[in-house]
């Protein structure tokens, strides 16, 4: 008997940590020989060319709200008949739930969205609640990556019947070997990451470790900014800047910790990355950080927009080798237990059976 299709709807399939998620996930399907197909609705389609032999439809939208693609969704749906749709991020839940409205009653799978972001934040926060608390109640089941963005979705007024928390996972990679002090930041170099906060924290470590490195792994409209914060304090030789990367594991394995200053986060993925391959974490406690780093066991936790503190909680790790070194093993442990690809795979899959 032939499997029933299931359809992943992304807004772009640009570098970024929830299209890893969506290759992660459509791989695995595949793998598990379920029936999987893409629809990619931007021109974004950087990683479209890892999907190998996994259907991607690109139905791209002109324009933020074009109406265009979600006609042309729902006759994409019309035509391939999956049993679950599943859209992964805010935007693709939107263009699905209104295009499953053109798909006639006795032909329309069961839609799944995805919350992977505080998505009520902002100037548009209050129009996406508006709008999510609308259609909730069309929605079959929603899978947030970690338990906070759930609880921001109910603050809001969200409520979904069936919710429930899937964190993402993360293939598993050989261990870091860092030569020296070498921290790394991976994220986009955007205000929310907060990438200035590094480059101050580093100024601090690098007074007390002549031989410590910073380096940014990302791209984003804050390159600049921070590339002159960089050359203020004179730290041009000590701050590398790599770009955006498809795979920053082989740079990551060359680190000794891994800096996430963001300002909120859902479950972010460099901070899985970073854990897979066995390093320290310093980081923020906001969103999902805290679901993944237990302050003192795999990494240290500071509190956002403190640069200081930051710094402080670097400086920490510089000083102790040891301590890098039992926190980078705890770290590498609870990506195996808790984040591995195959438990997300297996964890959406019952998701797809149960509804």
């Amino acid at each position: 008997m032939t499997r029933p299709l299931v359809l992943l709807v992304k807004d772009g399939l640009g570098v970024g940590g929830a299209e890893r998620q969506l290759l992660l996930l459509a791989r695995g399907l595949a793998a598990a020989n379920q029936p999987v197909e893409v629809v990619n609705l931007t021109t974004q389609r950087a990683l479209e060319p890892a999907f190998g032999g996994i259907p991607v439809w690109r139905l791209p939208r002109r324009w933020r709200f074009d109406s265009k693609p979600i006609a042309a969704l729902a006759a994409r749906i019309r035509q391939s008949q999956p049993r679950i749709v599943h859209s992964f991020h805010w935007l693709a839940n939107l263009y699905t739930s209104l295009a499953l409205m053109q798909v006639p009653p006795a032909q329309r799978p069961r839609h799944v969205v995805g919350v992977r972001s505080h998505y009520y934040l902002g100037q548009r926060g209050a129009l996406r609640a508006a709008l999510d608390r609308c259609l909730a109640h069309r929605v079959d089941a929603a899978v947030a990556n970690c338990q906070a963005l759930l609880c921001h979705a109910q603050s809001q007024g969200v409520e979904y019947k069936n919710a429930r928390v899937i964190y993402n996972g993360v293939p598993a990679a050989a261990l870091a070997s860092a030569m020296g002090l070498r921290f790394v930041s991976l994220g986009r170099l955007a205000e929310v990451k907060r990438p200035l906060d590094v480059v101050l924290a580093a100024a601090e470590v690098c007074a007390a470790h002549p031989e410590a490195q910073f380096e940014f792994i990302g791209d984003g409209p804050q390159r600049a900014a921070v590339q002159t914060l960089v050359d203020q304090l004179g730290l041009r030789s000590r701050v590398q800047f790599h770009g955006a990367v498809d795979d920053p594991t082989p740079l990551l394995q060359q680190s000794s910790g891994l800096i996430l200053a963001s300002a909120h986060e859902g479950l972010p993925n460099a901070v899985l990355e970073g854990m897979a391959v066995g390093l320290a974490i310093v980081a923020t406690r906001v969103g999902g950080v805290p679901e993944a780093v237990e302050d003192g066991a795999n990494g240290l936790l500071v509190v956002p927009a403190r640069p200081a503190e930051l710094g402080g909680a670097i400086q920490k790790l510089a000083d102790n080798p040891g301590l890098r070194a039992r926190m980078g093993h705890c770290s590498r442990a609870r990506a195996q237990q808790r984040f591995a690809v195959d438990t997300m795979v297996s964890a959406y899959q019952e998701v797809y059976a149960w509804i």
